[in-house]
């Protein structure tokens, strides 16, 4: 004010002066706001990061729980089993049921066996010639007999003080009904409120808060911690009230969710979490007071606070510094610019000493400034990062897992410069100079405009990497075992359960496979847990690796697993996926030194056949795994007995194929083919018997598909193929006429086998005509790897092989591999022969076939001729041969001679 004076004039006379004091009202206007946002903000995302750890601690709570009363209802379950099956009551056998439920249970402090009416017949704690009372008038009796009289079966009571028990108890009730469904008794199970209590007593919770279970009636169970100087009868012998009870009324329990405000026990504001139980009417609920949320609040914005209290009076001193040397440039302008770089430079030391990573940007993308904290955060100094395509390159676009992100970012920071007020950009994953990521936090905004009319923003970043690698570990522990990784029950169940649903879609099945290690104690008590974590983990993943992707393997606990099998057709399909856990376990594991050998008792149920829930089904599995046990271990057992006969069948069939081909097992039968035309037999389809030394002749349906699974179906189709050969010229050489031989080719061999080279070898070894021989494909061959099979069918049809489409019309039909592949015939399914002289349908199907191969000039074969009818409609509809029982049965060589012999006598009937 004294230079002001000097000078003869007043601040307000100068335009720049005025401007300047608006400048700084606008900018300590700008700091209220920011704070007041801030503060908002901060509260709003501390109240929610409060809700979701108290939704997080109410999940696994609830889970728990279901687990803990649910093993309850099964253990009274069986006891009301066992009194209910005694016929007329025996009161001394009832007493010694319920002492023996006490000793299983230990959390029970008294079991009871009341009539329907509540007049107390047995209780562990009362003498057989002792007299008992009656417990009907009881009101919590009442609540709960009328729940079991609506059809519950068990019911969790409400707390009450128990005369016998001493103490406030929770009423655990089973009905026992009669032949009628009529409530005859009431088995109850006193659970002391204490023990129960004890659930949560390891549980490490922040200052005020607590647990609490509450019914639907509004009336609560238990709490904990439980302050004893308030009077229980208050806390426990009514109904609930407040903003928790109100809240779920009117919501109608739902399975979950938050809310916050009065606690009607400790009467004053709260947050709550709540899980309800799925199987039980009874919500836990977590609450924690507001002041909690106060102190975390508080612990979060106080830096920020004593940030602006250092802005606030440094911003203030500039602001009077520049009016004092605005007015001494009004009158001495050569002191103008070195005021003004004085002021600047203490502005961005103030920016570049802020606790928190910052940067300032103009509009064109020019970088201006970074601060200490986001270098030594990043490791990106002022150099590497000019300008903002600089940082979006390094931080984005250099890792291609947040390319996407860079767009947005991009697109994000262009829209910033043209708000006028505070942004927050949310979270982004970032790519660090020393290559480590991080989660941050942003905020952004504009701050002004440079000299040069380019406005410029101030951009904020938290580092929320360690928050969100919590969370995310929570949500993975909840669901996954600590020790491999895999599913854990939990998720097993759902999964299979999920499976279920699809399985009813696809019309499937599914199996649930209960995997137990063989002595596997053995191995971890001798050489430490270290060993044994070592050897589950590698176990684990050799059996992933013998499973789909589909299919889910779980740990169950210990050293027993879960596998689920997603679309089971057969049995057969079970086992070879069990054979190849058998044969995972023939390696041994080496671990620390050791050379460990370990095989596996596996125990499998079927859905729907052995049960329609995951709980039937894992208990069968479960039982089927301790018949393997007992029947000498590394082996597996299904549930049912039919299933192990299959499985064993399976495996003689998989063990005696190995040795048919060596032994001369396999023979060819042949069944004629003839020409509508002329009535002529023209070819014989070869196909493969196995006559087995034990069970006699084995039909193919039952060992191809094993052959095809085990890789023996190549030199098992090489072998058809020879011997097809060899016997066409045999005919030849008895004086009957060339016949074209028709083999059946596996998917299998075509994929695995040179079959081209298995043709060559035959035609030489044998001498037949090439266009003697036919290969029967199927379309799931010609759809499949395109080229590759072209250039097989090209070879085959350059040596003269014909090619012909087995079971036509029931795969993927297909104009266009008509098209590409220079098949020579089409063979009709005979499940389109068989109905098609009564199905309409069917006889349309046919006549489709027919009438298309004509057109692409290729001859029809119908297969599974059984009557004059079916001949009848082919002759009529122009197919070219038939083949079936009509005229013959498939039969050996030496008979099929016999027959051509005989047929050349008979005038195939026009």
């Amino acid at each position: 004010m004294a230079f002001w004076k000097h000078a003869g004039s007043k601040p307000h006379q100068y335009r720049s002066l005025r401007i300047m004091r608006a400048g700084f009202v606008f900018l300590a206007a700008f700091f209220i706001v920011f704070l007041i946002a801030y503060s908002v903000f901060s509260w709003q995302s501390v109240k929610q990061s409060q809700f979701d750890q108290l939704s997080s601690i109410a999940e696994l709570g609830g889970n728990s729980l279901e687990s803990y009363f649910s093993q309850y209802e099964r253990e009274m379950n069986a006891l009301a089993r066992e009194v209910g099956n005694s016929g007329v009551l025996d009161r001394a056998q009832t007493l010694q049921l319920l002492k023996r439920f006490l000793r299983v249970n230990p959390d029970i402090l008294i079991a009871n066996l009341n009539r329907a009416d509540g007049q107390l017949l047995v209780s562990s704690e009362v003498e057989l010639d002792k007299p008992l009372p009656f417990q009907g008038n009881a009101v919590s009796y009442v609540v709960g007999k009328q729940a079991l009289e609506n059809g519950a079966n068990f019911d969790i009571g409400r707390a009450t003080y128990g005369p016998l028990a001493k103490g406030w108890v929770i009423p655990l009730r089973y009905a026992i009904r009669d032949k009628a469904g009529k409530l005859q008794y009431v088995l109850v199970a006193v659970l002391p409120l204490s023990r129960q209590q004890s659930f949560w007593h390891d549980m490490k919770l922040p200052e005020g808060t607590a647990f609490g279970l509450i019914r639907n009636d509004a009336f609560l169970i238990s709490r904990y911690p439980d302050d004893v100087t308030n009077d229980r009868k208050e806390v426990y012998g009514k109904p609930r009230t407040g903003v928790l009870i109100e809240h779920l009324r009117a919501t109608g329990f739902p399975l979950r969710g938050t809310v916050s405000g009065f606690n009607s026990i400790n009467r004053e504001a709260y947050l709550f979490g709540y899980k309800r139980l799925e199987n039980f009417p009874v919500t836990l609920f977590v609450t924690t007071p507001v002041s909690n949320v106060y102190a975390s609040l508080w612990a979060q914005v106080r830096y920020v606070y004593f940030l602006l209290l250092l802005l606030l009076p440094s911003s203030y001193a500039v602001y009077r510094k520049t009016v004092n040397e605005q007015l001494r440039i009004e009158l001495e302008r050569d002191r103008y610019e070195g005021a003004l770089r004085t002021s600047e430079e203490r502005f961005r030391r103030v920016v570049a000493e802020a606790p928190v990573p910052m940067m300032i940007h103009a509009e064109n993308g020019e970088v201006l400034e970074i601060n200490k904290a986001w270098t030594e955060a990043t490791g990106y100094s002022f150099e590497d990062i000019p300008d903002i395509s600089a940082w979006i390159k390094h931080a984005y676009e250099e890792n291609t897992q947040f390319v996407q992100d860079a767009k947005n970012v991009r697109e994000l920071i262009e829209r910033v410069y043209g708000i006028g007020h505070r942004v927050d950009q949310g979270e982004r994953t970032i790519h660090c100079k020393d290559g480590s990521i991080r989660i941050w936090h942003f905020s952004a905004a504009p701050v002004g405009v440079l000299p040069d009319g380019r406005r410029y923003v101030v951009s904020m970043a938290q580092d929320i990497s360690e928050s969100k690698a919590a969370q995310q570990k929570i949500e993975f522990m909840s669901y996954h075992d600590a020790l491999t990784g895999l599913p854990n029950r939990l998720l097993a169940k759902n999964l299979f359960e999920q499976a279920i649903l699809d399985a009813d879609r696809d019309n499937s099945k599914v199996a649930l496979l209960f995997v137990d290690l063989d002595k596997f104690k053995t191995i971890n008590d001798s050489l430490g847990h270290l060993v044994g974590d070592a050897l589950l983990t590698g176990l684990a993943g050799r059996l992933r690796a013998c499973l789909r992707d589909v299919d889910t393997l779980s740990r169950q606990g210990g050293d027993e697993f879960l596998i689920a099998l997603k679309d089971v057709r057969d049995s057969e399909s079970i086992t070879v996926v069990t054979d190849k856990l058998m044969e995972s376990m023939a390696e041994p594991v080496k671990i620390s030194g050791h050379e460990l050998s370990i095989s596996l008792s596996i125990g499998i149920a079927v859905y729907p056949d052995d049960g329609q829930d995951f709980e039937t089904l894992l208990k069968k599995s479960d039982t089927a795994m301790y018949q393997a046990k007992e029947s000498g271990r590394n082996t597996y057992r299904f549930h049912t007995e039919q299933m192990n006969l299959d499985a064993t069948e399976h495996l003689r069939l998989r063990n005696g194929l190995r040795r048919a081909l060596e032994q001369g097992e396999f023979l060819l039968h042949y069944q004629p083919q003839l020409s509508v035309v002329n009535g002529e037999v023209v070819g014989v389809e070869a196909l493969l018997r196995w006559q087995h030394p034990e069970l006699g002749m084995v039909p193919p349906g039952k060992f191809i598909s094993i052959a095809e699974d085990s890789g023996l179906i190549v030199p098992i189709s090489e072998w058809v193929i020879r011997e097809a050969c060899r016997q066409a010229i045999a005919w030849q050489n008895e004086g009957l006429p060339g016949m074209v031989v028709a083999v059946n080719l596996s998917a299998v061999h075509f994929k695995r086998g040179d079959v081209v080279q298995s043709a060559l070898q035959a035609l030489q070894e044998s001498g037949l005509e090439p266009s003697l021989l036919e290969f029967e494909l199927t379309e799931s061959i010609l759809i499949k790897e395109t080229d590759k099979v072209m250039a097989i069918v090209r070879q085959l049809k350059s040596m003269g092989v014909k090619l012909s489409i087995d079971d036509f019309g029931t795969g993927y039909s297909s104009l266009s591999y008509l098209k590409q592949f220079n098949v020579d015939k089409l063979k009709i399914d005979q499940s389109f022969i068989r109905d098609m002289a009564d199905d309409p349908n069917d006889a349309a199907i046919v006549r489709a076939i027919i009438q298309m191969a004509k057109s692409l000039n290729l001859e029809t074969i119908a297969e599974g001729v059984e009557d004059e009818r079916q001949l009848a409609l082919l002759r009529l509809q122009q197919c070219d041969e038939v083949q079936g029982f009509y005229f013959a049965k498939p039969m050996p060589a030496d008979a099929l001679a016999g027959y051509l012999r005989e047929f050349r006598k008979i005038k195939f009937n026009q």
